[in-house]
């Protein structure tokens, strides 16, 4: 089934337009199974996206896509792709346009009926960066947008899902910043000072200590120099690091000496350079990756790296 709506159409008619989820009708509070809108000439297919990752889920990718800007229809979504493709990852941007055009964190109050569902599932969440050349009003040259903008992107989200104290609210998720949260990382004592200089802006929010080396933030290894590696080590700790590969890779794989210029070059370079040990090297690839997706449930582990194996 093929509609055709007008973004105005829509907000006249009270239809929650999701990008990547699907197509609510608020009569019936139902989604409008594989229906497909037009919206400004652009063709969007809903459960497509989904679907998509349930295919690779078949090769050991088990990732749930959904827009937080209209939440009633990411949880529905969120629901199927758990109770019937049995996917395990939530994929999250940091910042999302709401429906009357603001720019807001994924951590807001408002979403938080999408994480509650998420602990109840026990999923792992994947935090990654988006529209920074939309969100900021720069001259989109010399890549700033993904080489300077979505690291800021990454340590604003960190800064609210650590204020609002969610590593501690939801327990059962498990929370990764994409590029390392990489500004997450040396940003930590200017909002230290911050907090504790104007109390009166983050009243009843939770102190940025608390959320360091926490158990249920983890962050990939994608710094791309083993000083940013040293330093989120030292401050989060080795266990809290998963592997990065950011596949397809588009910062360019070439050979550099200096510098990490490939995935997985940087934990060369870390052993090389002995920032790491070998029980280190091998936990990042493999064991803090399984703990980030399954938690404490083994069998799950054990299930997925069969399947890889097999």
């Amino acid at each position: 089934m093929t509609k055709m709506y007008s973004q105005e159409y829509i907000t006249k008619k009270g239809i929650a337009f999701d990008l990547e989820v699907r197509v609510i009708d608020e009569g019936t509070k139902k989604p409008i199974k594989n229906a497909s809108v037009s919206i400004n000439g652009k063709m969007f297919r809903y459960n497509f996206i989904n679907d998509y990752y349930l295919v690779k889920a078949m090769a050991g990718q088990q990732l749930v896509v959904v827009h937080p800007g209209f939440v009633r229809g990411a949880c529905w979504e969120i629901e199927r792709c758990v109770e019937e493709l049995g996917l395990k990852v939530l994929c999250l941007p940091t910042h999302f346009m709401d429906s009357i055009g603001q720019w807001r964190c994924v951590f807001d109050k408002e979403n938080d009926p999408i994480f509650e569902l998420a602990n109840k599932y026990k999923l792992a969440i994947e935090i990654h960066p988006y529209d920074g050349d939309k969100m900021i009003k720069l001259e989109n040259t010399n890549w700033r947008f993904h080489l300077i903008w979505m690291l800021a992107q990454c340590g604003d989200a960190y800064h609210f899902y650590t204020l609002n104290g969610m590593q501690e609210r939801f327990p059962n998720i498990r929370t990764c910043f994409a590029h390392g949260g990489q500004l997450a990382q040396m940003n930590l004592g200017r909002r230290i000072q911050g907090f504790d200089g104007r109390p009166d802006l983050f009243e009843g929010k939770t102190h940025p200590r608390k959320a360091v080396g926490h158990p249920n933030i983890y962050f990939d290894t994608l710094v791309h120099d083993t000083d940013s590696l040293k330093l989120m080590i030292d401050r989060q700790g080795s266990n809290q690091i998963i592997m990065g590969l950011d596949d397809p890779y588009p910062l360019g794989e070439m050979e550099s000496d200096a510098q990490s210029s490939y995935p997985g070059k940087l934990l060369d370079l870390a052993i090389e350079r002995k920032l790491i040990n070998e029980q280190e090297y091998h936990e990042i690839w493999e064991d803090n990756t399984l703990r980030w997706l399954f938690g404490d449930d083994e069998q799950a582990k054990k299930d997925l790296v069969n399947k890889i194996l097999s």
